[in-house]
C-alpha cells in the first residue's frame, strides 16, 4: 500500500487513525 505521497506509513496511520475513530 502506498500513499499519494508514497509514504506506506503515512497511509497506514491516516487508516489506523480513521478506524479508531470509527470503532468509538
Amino acid at each position: 500500500m502506498t500513499s499519494v505521497n508514497g509514504n506506506p506509513s503515512e497511509a497506514l496511520a491516516a487508516i489506523d487513525a480513521f478506524a479508531a475513530s470509527g470503532e468509538q
